[in-house]
C-alpha cells in the first residue's frame, strides 16, 4: 500500500450528552454525536500511482479524517422528513396547516414527555449495514431526545450524476432521508389516507448485521416497552414523465412485528426509595446472522427491568430487493436471563455463533468484543472495556484480555500519562486551563512560581481528570478510536471540549508480531474497509486488485472482460475514426485522442456520462445500461452482461456518483 495519512486526534468544540456516542461503518467512516452537532468523519486513501518517496505528494503530509461534517445534532421531528419516503411509495402528505404553531407537542407515555417539547438532541449514532444507501453505502442514524430515530446519507438522482463531475467524496449531496417515530408519517396500506403517523417515542434502536445488497432490519424499542422489527428496502424504479424515462431511488420501509419487551420484573413506582431506572438508550442488539441454503436466523438481546431476553428472527429464502420478504420472528424468548442490571445495561454479540453475549450492567461505558481467530480460538470471548472516568485514583477504567496487549493502546496511554502528572497546587490553579485547545496534555501555560510559598510549592496535586464516552472498533478490529473529554480537577470546566484518541497496532512489539495477521478473507470486509486495515489495521494480505499499480486489473481475467474481449477490437476514435491502443487506464488513437478505460472490461470510454469513478482507485467502469447497448450492438440483441453493476470492476470500491 501507497503511505498512509498519519491518523491524529480529532478536536471537537462540544461534549456528548450520553455514552456511546461514537460509531464506526463498514467502510471506516466515524460517526460522533455531541450535545449539539453531529459529526461525520470520511477517510480517504493514497492516491494510485503515488510512492512514499513522492515529496510532491501533499497527502502524505495531510493527517486522515479532514474531510469532515459538522452539522446541527438538535433534529426537530417534522413530518416534511418523511415527505419523499412517502411519495416514492405514491403517497401525498397533505400540507401543513398555517393556524397550527410550528412546535412539537410531545410524543409517548410518560407525563414529560408526552405533553412537553424536547429540544431533539443527539444521544446515539448508528451506521446501517453495507448496501443500504446510495451506491451501497451505509446510512447514518440518529437517535434523539424527542424520541426519533433520523436518518443521513448521500442521495443522488439520476439527473445530477449525469451532469457530476466530481473526482472526489464530498458532503455536498448528504441529506435527511427518513425518520421513524415521534408522530412522523411512514407509508401504510391498511390506511384511508395512505399513511399513519408513528405515535411512538422511540428510546432505543439498533440495526441487524448485513444481510444482502439494498435490504436491512432495523429493531427499535418505544416507551411503553413494545420491540419492534421493521424492514427497510432502497430501491430502484423507472417511470415513465413527459414521453422519457427516468430512474428514481427510495426506501420502502414496513413494519414486520412486534413484541411485549417489558420483562417478568413489574417496574416500581419512581417515588419508591428501592426503584431503580432500567432500560437505556442501547438495550436492542442484533447477533451474527447463521445461514443455511434454506434461511438465515439472528437472535434479537432486549433489556428489560433485571431481565435480558432473546428472540429469534427467521428469514425463510433469499431476501431480494424490490421483493416481499418472508419473516418469521418466534412468539416467546429461546433464551432468558434474570439478573441484577443497572440503568445504562447493554448487550454484545461476539462475531461468532456457538458463543453466549455479555451483558455489561456495571459501571462500563463501552464494550468491544474483539473478533475471535478462526483457526485458534480462545476459551472465551476476547473484549476490550472502558468504564466512565480515568482518575489518578481509579486503576480500572481500562481492562482487557487480549493476550497479546501487554502494553496499554496509544489513546490509554495518552489518558494515563495525562492523569499521572503531578504539579504544585497552585500551578494547577492558575495557569491550568481546561479549554485549552492544544494537542499536547504538557502544553501548558507558565506560572511564576519564585512568589509562592514554599509549603504551596511542595503541595502537588493531579490537574486531569477524563470522561470515557465511548469506544468503537474499525471495520476489522484493528484500530480503535475512542471518545474522551478533559477536565481540570482544581476549578470548574470552562468550555465543553472533547476529542477522539485512535490506537493501532504496535508493529514495533513482539507481542503484536506474534499474533496472527489478519486477511480480508476472514471476514466479510468491504473494499473500503480493507483498505483501512491495510493503511492502519492489521491486514498484512491486501488483494492484488488494490496494489499501487493503476493498470492493475487490465491482468484480472474475469467473466466480464472475456464477453468483451471481441469487441475492444472494433471500437475506434469518435473524433477521427481510427483505430485505438490500449495503454494501460488510458485508451489512445493514431491521431493522439485519449480516452479513459473501463477498468471492469477493457473498453474505451468513448463519451460524458456513461462512466462511474471509483472512490478507491480512481479509475472508470462503464454503466451497466451503456454496457447492456455495446452487448447489443456487437455481440448480439440476447447477450446478458454479467456485470457487478454497483460496484467497481477493478477493486470492488463504492463508486463516487
Amino acid at each position: 500500500m501507497e503511505q498512509a495519512r498519519p491518523l491524529q486526534p480529532l478536536g471537537l468544540r462540544a461534549r456528548p450528552i450520553a455514552t456511546r456516542a461514537i460509531s464506526w461503518s463498514c467502510d471506516a467512516e466515524l460517526a460522533v454525536a455531541t450535545d449539539d452537532t453531529i459529526h461525520v468523519f470520511l477517510p480517504e486513501y493514497p492516491r494510485p500511482g503515488n510512492s512514499p518517496e513522492d515529496a510532491a505528494d501533499e497527502d502524505a503530509f495531510q493527517p486522515q479524517f479532514t474531510l469532515a461534517l459538522t452539522t446541527s445534532g438538535i433534529i426537530r421531528p417534522d413530518p416534511a422528513i418523511n415527505g419523499p419516503l412517502c411519495a416514492f411509495a405514491g403517497v401525498s402528505l397533505p400540507g401543513p396547516d398555517p393556524d397550527e404553531p410550528l412546535v412539537f407537542k410531545g410524543v409517548g407515555s410518560a407525563e414529560a414527555t408526552r405533553s412537553g417539547s424536547s429540544l431533539g438532541q443527539s444521544l446515539g449514532v448508528e451506521w446501517s449495514p453495507n448496501g443500504l444507501g446510495q451506491n451501497l453505502r451505509p446510512v447514518l442514524s440518529i437517535a434523539t431526545t424527542s424520541g426519533s430515530i433520523v436518518t443521513l446519507g448521500e442521495h443522488i438522482d439520476s439527473r445530477t450524476a449525469v451532469a457530476s463531475s466530481l473526482r472526489s467524496r464530498t458532503f455536498k449531496h448528504w441529506k435527511v432521508l427518513w425518520g421513524l417515530g415521534a408522530q412522523l408519517p411512514i407509508p401504510d396500506g391498511e390506511s384511508a389516507a395512505g399513511f399513519r403517523n408513528m405515535n411512538e417515542r422511540i428510546v432505543s434502536f439498533s440495526w441487524a448485521r448485513e444481510i444482502g445488497s439494498g435490504v436491512a432490519l432495523l429493531a427499535y424499542m418505544n416507551d411503553e416497552r413494545e420491540v419492534v422489527i421493521m424492514g427497510v428496502q432502497f430501491l430502484k424504479r423507472v417511470q415513465e414523465a413527459s414521453g422519457s424515462m427516468s430512474e428514481e431511488l427510495g426506501w420502502e420501509i414496513f413494519e414486520v412485528d412486534r413484541f411485549d419487551g417489558k420483562g417478568p420484573h413489574d417496574m416500581t413506582d419512581s417515588g419508591d426509595p428501592d426503584f431503580v431506572p432500567s432500560g437505556g438508550g442501547f438495550c436492542l442488539k442484533w447477533s451474527p446472522w447463521f445461514v443455511t441454503r434454506e434461511d438465515r436466523t439472528a437472535t434479537l438481546a432486549y433489556v428489560a427491568r433485571n431481565y435480558v431476553g432473546f428472540r429469534r428472527v427467521t428469514i425463510q429464502g433469499p431476501w431480494l430487493r424490490g421483493r416481499d420478504p418472508t419473516i418469521r420472528v418466534e412468539k416467546s424468548n429461546s433464551v432468558s436471563i434474570c439478573t441484577f442490571l443497572s440503568a445504562d445495561a447493554f448487550v454484545e454479540w461476539e462475531d461468532a455463533f456457538t458463543r453466549t453475549p455479555k451483558a455489561i450492567s456495571d459501571l462500563s461505558t463501552d464494550l468491544i468484543i474483539h473478533h475471535p481467530d478462526p483457526s485458534n480460538r480462545p476459551s472465551e470471548p476476547l473484549y476490550s472495556l472502558i468504564r466512565l472516568s480515568a482518575t489518578p485514583t481509579n486503576q480500572d477504567w481500562y481492562q482487557t484480555n487480549l493476550l497479546s496487549q501487554d502494553k496499554l493502546p496509544q489513546w490509554a496511554e495518552r489518558v494515563r500519562r495525562a492523569t499521572a502528572r503531578e504539579v504544585p497546587r497552585v500551578e494547577a490553579l492558575g495557569g491550568i486551563d481546561s479549554g485549552s485547545d492544544t494537542d499536547s496534555e504538557f502544553d501548558e501555560p507558565e506560572v511564576d512560581m519564585t512568589m509562592t510559598p514554599d509549603e504551596d510549592r511542595l503541595s502537588k496535586v493531579h490537574p486531569y481528570r477524563f470522561r470515557l464516552w465511548g469506544m468503537a472498533a474499525s471495520p476489522g478490529d484493528g484500530c480503535v478510536a475512542t471518545l474522551v473529554s478533559k477536565h481540570v480537577t482544581q476549578h470548574a470546566d470552562r468550555r465543553p471540549r472533547s476529542r477522539v484518541l485512535f490506537s493501532w497496532p504496535r508493529h514495533d512489539d513482539e507481542a503484536a508480531l506474534a499474533a496472527p495477521p489478519v486477511s480480508p478473507k476472514s471476514r466479510s470486509l468491504t473494499t473500503e474497509g480493507t483498505v483501512w486495515e491495510a493503511m492502519y489495521g492489521n491486514v498484512v494480505e491486501i488483494p492484488t486488485s488494490l496494489s499501487k499499480t493503476t493498470d492493475r486489473s487490465l491482468f484480472q481475467e474475469t467473466s466480464l472482460r472475456k464477453q468483451f474481449r471481441s469487441v475492444i477490437p472494433k471500437q475506434t476514435c469518435v473524433f477521427c475514426n481510427t483505430s485505438l491502443v490500449t495503454l494501460g487506464n488510458e485508451t489512445t488513437c493514431e491521431k493522439g485522442h485519449s480516452f479513459a478505460t473501463c477498468t471492469a472490461t477493457g473498453l474505451a470510454i468513448l463519451a460524458p456520462g456513461i462512466s462511474r469513478v471509483c472512490s478507491v482507485c480512481d479509475l472508470r467502469c462503464l454503466n451497466v445500461s451503456e454496457l447492456s447497448r455495446i452487448a447489443t450492438e456487437h455481440i448480439g440483441p440476447d447477450a446478458a452482461v454479467e456485470s457487478l453493476g454497483e460496484v467497481c470492476g477493478g477493486c470492488g470500491g463504492k463508486f463516487l456518483i
